[in-house]
């Protein structure tokens, strides 16, 4: 009975502890996407409403703030396309290097890059999640 009623409550805190974990979604994929103007209307609205700007300085702040997002956004579309080319560069090597090992040093290569997965993975739970 005991053990029942263990496995019982064991099974309830696992249900809760799923539902909870449900509601926190910071999956950038998730969030809708905003226009360039809304960009900068919300930059420059948060801005006004925090340092009491008049309208004066609120159209200097969206000016600014058009012209940093402008410069952002580019930045990041640059930034995806040199990791694009990154991630090819290193798998062009990685099969160049493949070629020219026995299938035991391939094994050998397929353990040492789990191992150091699961080591950047635990640096990044450990990093993250304090």
């Amino acid at each position: 009975m005991k053990k029942t009623a263990i496995i019982a409550v064991a099974l309830m805190l696992g249900a809760f502890n799923g539902f909870a974990q449900e509601g926190k979604t910071t999956d950038k994929k998730q969030r809708p996407e905003m226009s360039f103007e809304e960009k900068v209307d919300k930059k420059t609205q948060k801005m006004t409403e925090t340092l009491g700007l008049d309208e004066k300085q609120a159209a200097k702040i969206r000016e600014i703030n058009a012209e940093h997002i402008k410069t952002m956004d580019e930045l990041h579309l640059e930034m995806k396309a040199i990791k694009t080319k990154v991630k090819e560069e290193r798998s062009a090597t990685k099969l160049k290097i493949e070629k020219e090992l026995t299938a035991e040093q391939k094994e050998i290569m397929r353990q040492k890059e789990e191992e150091h997965k699961k080591k950047r993975a635990e640096k990044k739970k450990d990093c993250c999640h304090k």
